[in-house]
């Protein structure tokens, strides 16, 4: 049985609180992300932006598109490490046109909303390291990840998740905080969709007194709602985020879980300390890989790739006419490979053989401006191309 009603824990409410920017940034955040209309200082200050559940969808569609979600900096600087203090996050992206990953962009997302009138605050998440393995418990991360709590509504404690910091499997428009069945939310295009779902972390320690098998134990808790609620409380529940992609003939895949995480609130020092580990502790992806991801607006593919276009009409075609200006497609960078994902469809752009190639495909397809003798930072690195 579904256990809330799109509230957190209690009916909580989130407090307003004051964004950690100034008027003059939040509007310069906005004209950075291509927001439709203009604002003065006073307006902001004021209160005037409509606070909404739609714009907050266009605020999280048009930040994803302005910002890759990259982690370029902790290999090809000196230092090694991502900035994601508020201002070192402002400074990076909205200043510098460049990028972050998860603290930065969801800490900067975050302090937007708050700016604009918005209640939100940011949570801790735990990522699954084996998404593809559905018939297994999950393998979960420590605290790696923020994510963000948002109640749109003055007076109304309904309350909506977002992250714009997730990278190429995440959340592109705000969900809200329940596990009803039909609670989904399309991807960049149809062929891809989201739910939230209960469960207890697979080696937890806490559970009212209870039997099973140990062979079906955690599988069970985990997977099964009736079971984890016969067991634990409600506030020992973790939510979890799943995506479902289908298959270009129709074809749904089984449900991936990609994270999970609780409602209680993360600061900007756990930020900033978990993004220290990430970027000194010789392990996880961010040490081990180079990434980039940027996502586009379906309309924006290139006109004169026959097979793109094909694709991006074959996308519209699944959609309502209100729907089709809201889809995406993205161009991921991992390893030696660019990949310009649309719907169901992979196809490779460019293989990198050197880190030269790379930094000159970060500006040429990512936007992403980096000094080309920035590879020698990266030089016996996990990441670098050059051995």
């Amino acid at each position: 049985m579904p256990t809330d009603a799109g509230t957190l824990q209690d009916g909580q409410y989130i407090k307003p609180l004051p964004s950690a920017y100034s008027a003059g940034q939040i509007i310069q955040w906005l004209s950075r992300i291509g927001f439709p209309r203009s604002y003065s200082d006073a307006e902001i200050s004021g209160g005037a932006f409509p606070h909404t559940l739609d714009h907050l969808e266009v605020l999280t569609r048009l930040h994803l598109i302005a910002f890759p979600f990259e982690n370029t900096e902790m290999h090809y600087t000196a230092h090694h490490t991502i900035d994601v203090s508020l201002q070192g996050a402002f400074e990076r992206m909205v200043i510098n046109h460049k990028g972050s990953y998860c603290f930065g962009q969801n800490g900067l997302f975050m302090n937007m909303l708050r700016g604009l009138g918005y209640r939100a605050y940011a949570g801790s998440a735990r990522v699954n390291m084996t998404p593809e393995d559905v018939k297994n418990p999950p393998k979960f991360t420590a605290t790696s990840h923020m994510v963000v709590f948002v109640q749109p509504y003055k007076g109304s404690n309904e309350t909506y998740l977002v992250d714009v910091g997730f990278g190429s499997t995440g959340l592109v428009r705000p969900i809200l905080l329940s596990d009803r069945e039909g609670n989904t939310v399309m991807g960049t295009t149809a062929m891809e969709k989201h739910r939230l779902r209960r469960g207890v972390h697979p080696s937890s320690s806490l559970g009212r007194d209870f039997y099973l098998p140990p062979q079906t134990l955690i599988l069970d808790i985990y997977f099964c709602p009736d079971v984890a609620g016969a067991l634990t409380s409600r506030a020992d529940y973790l939510w979890t985020l799943e995506l479902c992609h289908t298959r270009s003939d129709g074809t749904p895949l089984p449900w991936r879980l990609l994270y999970t995480f609780a409602e209680n609130e993360c600061f900007p020092i756990d930020a900033e300390n978990a993004s220290l580990v990430i970027s000194t502790k010789p392990e996880g992806i961010f040490w081990h890989n180079l990434l980039c991801i940027k996502y586009e607006f379906l309309d924006n593919v290139d006109p004169s790739d026959e097979e793109a276009r094909a694709q991006a009409e074959a996308e519209r075609r699944q959609v309502t006419e209100g729907v089709k200006s809201t889809l995406m497609f993205k161009y991921v960078m991992f390893g030696r490979e660019v990949r310009r994902n649309i719907g169901s469809s992979s196809v490779m752009i460019r293989t990198l053989g050197s880190d030269l190639e790379r930094i000159r495909a970060l500006k040429e397809v990512f936007g992403l401006d980096l000094p080309e003798d920035a590879r020698v930072h990266v030089k016996g690195r996990a990441p670098s191309l050059d051995g």
